[in-house]
């Protein structure tokens, strides 16, 4: 009983799988040492014994003494910045030279200098900071906190969470591994289901997980001795992300009955989600926030407590006023890491990883009848693996030997709950490098397949650079110039746009084939074009509105328009100019529509990418065909769906169309104005000059939308 519930928290560092990865992998140097740490440490759950002896870590990798080098997709949580960046060392080494430790009744420039940082980046009135050397001392200064500002001493945890490894910390916590033996502990800790949205009690198919609020408002109401919830916003151990109307809900019970929100962000804050703290994702603000492990960068142990400015009310109790408090050395830390990650735009960064990284995973769930949910933000991952999909038992074994597979390929991390890939990489991590791991975990998952006889899936060939996931509207103020140019401008606010993260929004990943006459003529979608001035549009006559024909002769005179079609790349904006019917169009975004940005101070160095584009609208001309010709034979998509009002997002196709001929799309035909690859492309347009247009919006239909890869092997 005692080793399923440790293998349900984590790695057990035992078993079959870990004995014959030591034997293939370890030499007798090795060994011995593994004896000696065996021999003068003492034991405890999930650190004892060691795996491997490691002598260096730099970047993403780790190395092992004898020279294997992994990549480290947990990295306890610190490595934000990876390992030994040079920045931080020269900080430091600055530090050591100039002041090493403050001794308590005296203050120091660096420690005051990051206490106001931390401030100026918070909402509010979250203002005041206390120092503390790890992330579970800061969760009891908060604790402590709490009692003296509500008067109440009873806290609402959440089960399966984790806050540290103290006393108090354990208490409030809901892992067996760290209580198993101890008896009573802290008294007044009611204990909560945390909101999981695949295998939780009360898992909907849509998702909801407001019952899971209803049931903290419920305790709440019947227990007006508590004065405190503490939570990890988003869990980290096996990446479970709760929607924004949770958080929301939350916050209101919280406020309706005077009760403090505590956030723990100890392991996930520092960028680790795309914000620079968690909770930015749900609009909410924490009474008090804990924050820890990459404070320090990874070198330093380091942790804070932030609070409201009118909660300074503890001047009589020593809330921490631990040895070292104000550290010279971990506040140099904590300024140097922030430093980075500002300056190395790492925050965009990882919001395009995101959407990387959850395309190529749902690609190898689409493969592997092992995975059962793929759910992540930013570069925090879990991959669940099970038994059977329908069921959900847990594939615990699976899970493990997946991990020594991906151990023997090169990359590490960390099981959780038993069957929980997860996935947490260094927020410096490169796209080549996490290609590699994707396809380590391809490799590692195809043969334990294969091994212990789950399914396999074949899949369509991949167009490299996977989607990403968008959220936007279409509606934009945008100031033209006379030649229909975008006069510049810094970010301009798009009023009604829904942004990425919006918890109710989908992105489908719209396949991308390469037009031909199979696939484009024969399936009915128009026409190759080789010849601009030899093509027609088809015009189609006026259809009666009642039983009576339409004269013959008539319904068809409105004649044919033709113009040059320009289509430009505008910052985060692909952007089309119709001359024929004098359009004005926003036909996708590479980034989040909420924050995209169409400036002439727009770099693509600056982080930002257009690996993918993201598409909200498409529409059809029942009048006539609409015909579309490179004038410099530049490669291009269009995004099209055959006939009908009940079209569906699944509906559309992407045909890749390298240049050397132009397109007829039938009337009818669902599209969308074209996505030359290229910053700028010209295009010869003509179609019918009635121009009716029937329209689909498909985040207000379907809360969707569409995303369509584009081809690495051509520049735009």
């Amino acid at each position: 009983m005692t080793e399923q519930l440790l293998k349900k928290e984590g790695d057990i560092n035992s078993g079959e799988h870990r004995q014959h990865w030591q034997k293939e992998h370890l030499n007798e140097d090795c060994r011995q040492l593994l004896n000696e740490d065996n021999r003068y440490f003492l034991h405890q759950a999930m650190s004892t014994p060691c795996l491997n002896v490691l002598e260096k870590a730099e970047g993403i990798w780790l190395q092992d003494d004898q020279g294997r080098r992994y990549m480290d997709f947990h990295g306890n949580n610190v490595h934000q910045i990876g390992f030994n960046h040079p920045h931080l060392n020269a900080v430091l080494k600055q530090q050591l030279d100039e002041l090493p430790f403050c001794t308590r009744r005296y203050t120091n420039q660096v420690a005051v200098d990051c206490a106001r940082k931390l401030a100026a980046l918070m909402p509010s009135d979250l203002n005041r900071v206390l120092f503390a050397p790890g992330g579970t001392s800061v969760v009891g200064m908060a604790l402590k906190l709490a009692r003296i500002v509500t008067g109440r001493h009873k806290v609402v945890s959440l089960w399966d969470s984790f806050h540290g490894a103290s006393m108090d910390a354990i208490a409030v916590a809901g892992t067996h591994s760290f209580q198993q033996g101890l008896g009573p502990l802290l008294p007044g800790i009611e204990r909560i289901p945390p909101a999981t949205r695949y295998r939780g009690i009360w898992t909907r198919e849509d998702n909801d997980d407001l019952a899971y609020a209803d049931y903290l408002e419920y305790v709440l109401k019947r227990d007006p001795e508590i004065g405190a919830f503490i939570a990890e916003t988003v869990r980290n151990t096996d990446a479970q992300i709760p929607s924004r109307a949770y958080w929301q809900r939350v916050r209101e019970i919280c406020d309706h009955h005077n009760v403090l929100l505590i956030l723990d962000e100890i392991p996930v804050a520092m960028g680790r989600t795309g914000k620079m703290f968690a909770f930015e994702h749900y609009d909410i603000e924490p009474d008090i926030l804990c924050l820890g492990k990459g404070l320090g960068g990874g070198i330093v142990p380091f942790a804070a407590m932030i609070t409201r400015d009118r909660f300074n009310v503890a001047e009589a109790v020593s809330l921490g006023h631990y040895t070292h408090e104000k550290s010279p050395l971990g506040a140099a830390a904590a300024l140097a890491t922030l430093e980075v990650i500002e300056q190395e735009s790492l925050l965009q960064k990882v919001q395009d990883d995101e959407h990387w990284m959850k395309a190529a995973l749902q690609r190898l769930q689409q493969k592997y009848e092992l995975i059962g949910d793929v759910r992540g933000l930013g570069l925090l991952w879990g991959v669940e693996l099970v038994e059977n999909r329908k069921s959900k038992d847990r594939a615990s074994d699976a899970a493990e030997a997946v991990m020594y597979q991906c151990l023997s390929l090169g990359m590490s991390y960390k099981v959780s709950q038993g069957n929980v890939l997860q996935l947490s990489p260094p927020l410096i991590i490169n796209r080549t490098e996490l290609n590699q791991a994707i396809m380590i975990l391809d490799q590692a998952l195809q043969t334990v397949s294969e091994q212990m006889g789950y399914q396999i899936h074949a899949l369509p060939p991949e167009n490299e650079a996977p989607a990403h996931e968008m959220h936007g509207t279409f509606s934009v103020n945008r100031q033209i110039g006379p030649d229909g140019e975008v006069i510049p401008s810094s970010t301009i606010p798009m009023e009604g746009v829904v942004s990425l993260k919006h918890p109710e929004i989908n992105i489908h990943q719209v396949p991308l084939v390469t037009a031909s006459p199979e696939n484009f003529v024969k399936a009915g979608f128009g026409e190759i074009v080789a010849d601009f001035t030899q093509a027609e549009v088809d015009i189609v006559t006026w259809p009666k509105p009642g039983w009576r024909d339409v004269v013959p002769g008539t319904g068809n005179e409105g004649g044919i328009t033709e113009g040059e079609f320009v289509f430009t790349h505008e910052g985060d904006m692909a952007v089309a100019r119709n001359h024929a019917v004098d359009g004005h169009y926003i036909t996708g975004w590479f980034t989040d529509p909420a924050e995209a940005r169409f400036d002439r101070d727009y770099s693509l160095s600056s982080g930002r990418s257009r690996r993918q584009i993201y598409v909200r609208e498409a529409n059809y001309h029942p009048d006539g065909s609409q015909i579309f010709c490179p004038v410099d034979q530049t490669p291009f998509i269009a995004l099209l769906a055959l006939p009908g009002d009940d079209i569906q997002p699944e509906d559309f196709i992407a045909f890749y169309c390298d240049g050397s001929f132009g397109i007829k799309i039938h009337p009818g035909i669902w599209h969308q104005p074209l996505f030359p690859l290229a910053e700028k492309a010209i295009f010869n347009d003509k179609q019918g000059k009635v121009h009716a247009c029937i329209a689909v919006d498909f985040v207000s239909e379907f809360s969707t939308y569409l995303s369509i890869p584009l081809p690495e092997q051509v520049t735009c």
